[in-house]
């Protein structure tokens, strides 16, 4: 059997004397392949693979925010945050929120212009208004919400 003018023993030998080595193997071919990959890789960003609400969740993790306020300024559960940032980390081929933000400084995707926690004279917004909620809206709340609320802000 010959492969491109060289034997099928020529390429057992040559990938066994690799490994040997402590090095790895991969055949020509494969590495054409590869190669083919990495290059329309590098035409678009991994973030580029995650959705609207993924990119919203990102943003909020490293502007700091916990999962519980993402999920309350998302209206949407802590779950569903949750999972959000699970597929965002897989995605990006991260581990953890530090590599997280370590990765959005890289690739510059959050300046102190875009961050949503900063208002335009550069203080810190609040995260919720400080007014009493008035009444109409208070309806609008769910259950579920009041009760990440109380968990965020309980009475003194």
């Amino acid at each position: 059997m010959e492969l491109v003018g060289r034997s099928f023993i020529e390429y057992v030998y040559d990938a066994v004397v690799r490994v040997d080595n402590g090095r790895r193997y991969i055949s020509p071919a494969l590495a054409e392949k590869l190669q083919d990959v990495l290059e329309d890789f590098g035409d678009n960003p991994l973030h580029a693979a995650l959705s609207d609400r993924e990119f919203e969740v990102m943003r909020g993790i490293v502007d700091g925010h916990s999962l519980t306020h993402i999920g309350v300024v998302m209206n949407v559960s802590v779950k569903t945050v949750s999972m959000y940032r699970s597929r965002i980390l897989e995605k990006l081929y991260l581990d953890s929120n530090a590599e997280l933000v370590k990765y959005a400084m890289q690739h510059n995707l959050f300046g102190p212009e875009q961050d949503i926690s900063y208002s335009e004279n550069g203080k810190l917004r609040q995260p919720y208004p400080t007014t009493p909620i008035e009444p109409r809206a208070c309806c609008a709340i769910t259950w579920g919400q009041l009760v990440q609320l109380s968990h965020m802000y309980p009475c003194v």
